[in-house]
């Protein structure tokens, strides 16, 4: 059905009435809902990482990437007073707010297809989808290059201006900067560009602006990019390296994302999420199939159906690309509710031959399924919040105030330099891949001074990991014992550099290495011999390398890192820190 049909009854429907008005309050019911879950929602791993990208470039840890731009958006968000879960949630209020810009983006390119009331639902659609509640806030890639490739999308389709065309080009630079997964949505924009070179309607001048939208695209991407580059301290010699290290690494990336794991990677979260949304997919199902048939039509309906297909393709990455988890669908499930939104409009067609009141409780039925959809997740989801978080990170600016070298499994500590590799999946798999001990190294040269156990790999004595795959959990063996040799705790899942001997036989001499060299505090009942010197309880100590110890009566012997100031009072959370995807 053309927006210029006259004769139908979704024509007459408009914001004030019934259907546009259940929409708008359902509307302001899930914003509410949003910007709760949004302070409440437990913070994952890939937001402190996001954070800790910032810090990395404004503090000299790390070179411009060609996929880090949001180190550019956010450079301010290091600035808001507080810790890193203050930053995290000022960050997802913009990223709330980009969000709801893409829902109008979304809205605005809908109505090029469908009328008011379906084009209300495809937003209704997109907020209520449940991956997309949980994560649309998230500090991630993904809000972010929604709004940018649905911009350039709007700017290319509803304008004709070839200054929009280049503005399009920028936007889609900026959505490529910010993250590779991009792509899934520039193949589908320069489909886009194409049908309307095909089918041209006067005064596009399509060919022009798709020519311009490349150009430019490509310009910018080079221009900002050597631009960074040329704002950092880094010599000509070390961007060469860095260059060619960073095309190397992203080569590497596209045969990991794409090839090694077939098709459909994450199938559990795809099945998990249809199983939670299965109104939003058969709907989105029905109108892929109208879709298909307009497309295959002689009429000017054709178009439409292009249209509504080429929504559709961002989705169909989840077939080839690993990194398809739930946070995913934010970039590439919204578009594809086009499809549902075009189900719902050919359904209230077909019911207005009965009556308007017929069709009107169609489109009644597209407001209360997803509605409904909401309700049941919110009603059945156990999340964790963030209390527990911030009960360590407050902890570890207790401890250490000043930014010190660390290690942990997610850049938890984000305004602090993480030592070693992050730890997700893909990197233990690189890890494990490689099949060599790195902790050693990184002890000797970084000297890290902090050792924070929120990954499966670190748990220890008295500690529970989640249940998940082996390959993911574990340290080479080797790793493990330095790490279990060199640092001891000082407050729940904080350990700081240091030792504890066990001193049985009375003056004996025995050895023992320190790989963090420094000063330490003597914790014992009695005094101590180090190196042939007497050593009182609580007495500092500098130690490097290899030294003798003995004691004149048994007792337990703890060498602590003298810098780490005494932890909280309070007791540190038992649970773990992450409440997962």
């Amino acid at each position: 059905m053309s927006p210029e049909k006259q004769g139908s009854v979704i024509k007459n429907h408009s914001l004030t009435s019934p259907i546009g008005f259940s929409a708008t309050a359902a509307g302001l019911i899930f914003a509410g809902v949003y910007l709760f879950l949004l302070h409440t929602t437990n913070i994952n791993w890939d937001e402190f990482n996001f954070l800790a990208g910032v810090y990395a470039i404004q503090q000299g840890w790390s070179l411009p990437s060609i996929n880090n731009f949001h180190t550019v958006l956010y450079a301010w968000v290091t600035r808001i007073p507080g810790n890193e879960i203050d930053q995290i949630l000022a960050a997802r209020l913009v990223q709330m707010a980009i969000f709801s810009g893409s829902m109008f983006l979304l809205y605005q390119l809908s109505r090029t297809i469908l009328e008011v009331p379906a084009s209300l639902l495809v937003i209704l659609f997109a907020m209520t989808y449940t991956d997309v509640v949980q994560h649309a806030y998230s500090f991630r890639f993904d809000t972010l290059c929604l709004f940018f490739s649905l911009l350039s999308t709007w700017l290319l389709v509803c304008h004709h201006s070839l200054t929009k065309a280049a503005l399009a080009g920028l936007a889609l630079a900026i959505a490529l900067l910010i993250s590779v997964k991009t792509i899934f949505w520039a193949i589908p924009i320069g489909l886009l560009s194409l049908v309307l070179v095909v089918y041209p309607r006067p005064g596009e001048r399509a060919t022009l602006r798709l020519l311009i939208l490349i150009v430019t695209t490509l310009l910018a991407i080079t221009g900002i990019h050597l631009l960074r580059l040329a704002l950092t301290d880094a010599d000509s010699a070390g961007l060469v390296t860095h260059t060619s290290t960073m095309a190397s690494s992203i080569a590497h990336s596209g045969h990991k994302m794409f090839l090694e794991e077939g098709l459909l990677p994450k199938a559990d979260y795809l099945f998990r999420g249809i199983h939670r949304n299965l109104g939003h997919w058969i709907l989105m199902g029905l109108g892929t199939i109208i879709a298909v048939i307009l497309t295959l039509s002689s009429s000017r309906e054709r178009i439409r159906g292009l249209a509504v297909l080429l929504a559709l393709l961002p989705l169909s990455s989840i077939l080839i690309y690993r990194n398809s988890f739930p946070y995913f669908y934010v970039y590439v499930l919204p578009p594809a509710m086009i499809a549902a939104g075009l189900a719902l409009e050919f359904l209230a067609e077909k019911a207005n031959r009965i009556s308007q009141t017929t069709s009107r409780l169609v489109f009644l039925f597209g407001v209360c399924a997803p509605l409904t959809t909401l309700f049941l997740y919110l009603s059945a989801e156990t999340k964790e919040g963030i209390e527990k978080q911030r009960l360590v990170i407050d902890a570890v600016h207790t401890i250490y105030p000043d930014p010190v070298p660390y290690i942990d499994g997610y850049r938890m500590i984000s305004s602090f330099h993480k030592q070693g590799f992050f730890m997700s999946t893909w990197g233990m798999e690189n890890y494990h891949s490689r099949g060599e001990p790195i902790f050693e190294s990184i002890l000797r040269q970084s000297h890290p001074q902090m050792l924070v156990h929120n990954h499966p790999a670190f748990f220890g004595r008295g500690k529970t990991a989640p249940v998940g795959d082996e390959r993911y959990r574990n340290l080479l063996s080797q790793d493990q014992s330095i790490l279990r040799r060199h640092f001891i705790n000082h407050w729940g899942p904080i350990n700081v550099p240091g030792k504890m001997l066990h001193i049985i036989e009375t003056n004996r001499t025995r050895t023992f290495e320190i790989l963090i060299p420094g000063i330490y505090r003597l914790e014992s009942e009695f005094e101590t011999i180090i190196d042939s010197t007497l050593v009182k309880p609580q007495q500092m100590i500098t130690l490097t390398e290899w030294h003798l110890i003995s004691s004149p009566e048994p007792q337990i012997v703890t060498l602590r890192w003298a810098a780490a100031k005494p932890p909280p009072e309070h007791h540190p959370p038992d649970e773990w820190l992450f409440d997962g995807l």
